[in-house]
């Protein structure tokens, strides 16, 4: 069945119900199925880098803490293990962390009474239960004798971000492989699928007229326009994330990959957002980030603009109103130009 013709009165929510009324998908759900877990995945290939630049601290952004242990440090499991040591300082008790187990034995035979030192780093509110007043340590002493330099925690919290660069590297590959997989599944199963042939703008007056049973229809970017955009798309989150796992703890240095992951984004939401609908009434265009509709009685007529980007029928609204532009990358059928050819054609009229 066509794809942009058939009416959908209301649209699915997931999950789909497949067969004897249970959850599924179907063979026309699978490009968008495969696209879901792309976009989570690069999500995560994002995330990640992010997470372990956050954990990176300079020694001049450290706070130092002193003071007495209240109890013998604790093992906790939140998301991962972690060394609980409670500190008496003079402006109260706080709890200081450590992940880093090569100098476990030392912390754990801390008692209370014993005189620390160490220089901390603010976790994230939200890391930890009341995690408010809560600090990483980055360098930790027990009366003046260093058990933890800030050089061992600097590596291994680098040791840490390259396995984060890593994971999120396998992440990226499989996300653009699991996009690649959607692109080609859309082709085969989705709005790409259909063979009614397409009919150019030489075209128009040879339809012959439908009837208005025929719609609502939905056009959507032809193959060539949709596989340009997504794999541009790829190609520059792609970029991205290779421009953040070279990138250091600096965060000028990231802002570059994260511009193009950014841009990446939104170029493949754009070409999966943008559609024409075509009702016996109205147009409607939808854009990323808007919808715009218009009656064909408010349409005073058509011109056809000529761009470095290709052909635009922009349809010329009355009463002063921001023309509607049909951007001519959709694949059409005769349907579409018959629907046009009602419009007036302003150019034969007047031309520009």
């Amino acid at each position: 069945m066509p794809t942009f013709n058939a009416p959908s009165p209301s649209p699915r929510r997931w999950p789909y119900i497949g067969r004897y009324g249970k959850p599924g998908i179907t063979r026309r759900d699978l490009p968008n199925f495969f696209l879901i877990l792309a976009i989570i995945l690069g999500f995560g290939a994002l995330v990640l880098p992010l997470l372990g630049w956050l954990t990176m601290a300079k020694e001049s952004d450290l706070k130092f803490v002193a003071g007495s242990v209240l109890q013998a440090p604790t093992w906790l499991r939140p998301s991962s293990p972690l060394i609980r040591i409670r500190v008496e300082t003079d402006d109260g008790p706080v709890d200081i962390f450590e992940e880093d187990f090569s100098h476990s034995r030392e912390i754990m035979n801390l008692k209370p009474g014993d005189h620390v030192t160490a220089r901390v780093k603010l976790l994230q509110v939200g890391t930890l239960p009341g995690s408010s007043g809560d600090y990483h340590i980055w360098e930790l002493k027990r009366d003046g004798v260093t058990i933890e330099s800030y050089q061992d925690a600097y590596l291994y919290q680098t040791r840490e971000l390259e396995q984060y660069k890593t994971i999120a590297l396998w992440l990226g590959l499989i996300s653009s492989i699991f996009l690649t997989v959607a692109l080609a599944l859309r082709m085969h199963f989705g709005a790409w699928g259909d063979s009614t042939p397409s009919v150019s703008v030489d075209a128009v007056g040879s339809v012959q007229p439908l009837s208005s049973a025929d719609y609502p229809r939905t056009y959507y970017m032809s193959p060539g326009w949709e596989a340009r955009t997504l794999l541009g798309g790829v190609a520059l989150i792609g970029f991205g994330i290779f421009r953040l796992l070279s990138a250091t703890a600096d965060v000028s240095s990231m802002l570059p990959g994260i511009f193009f992951i950014i841009f990446g984004i939104i170029a493949i939401l754009r070409d999966l957002r943008y559609r024409v609908v075509l009702s016996a009434d109205s147009i409607e265009v939808h854009n990323l980030a808007s919808t715009r509709v218009l009656r064909r009685d408010e349409i005073l007529g058509r011109r056809l603009v000529q761009t470095r980007g290709g052909q635009i029928i922009r349809l010329m609204p009355q009463g002063g109103q921001r023309p509607l532009e049909v951007l001519l990358i959709e694949k059409t059928d005769s349907a579409f130009w018959e629907w046009m050819d009602t419009v007036p054609d302003l150019d034969a009229q007047d031309p520009l």
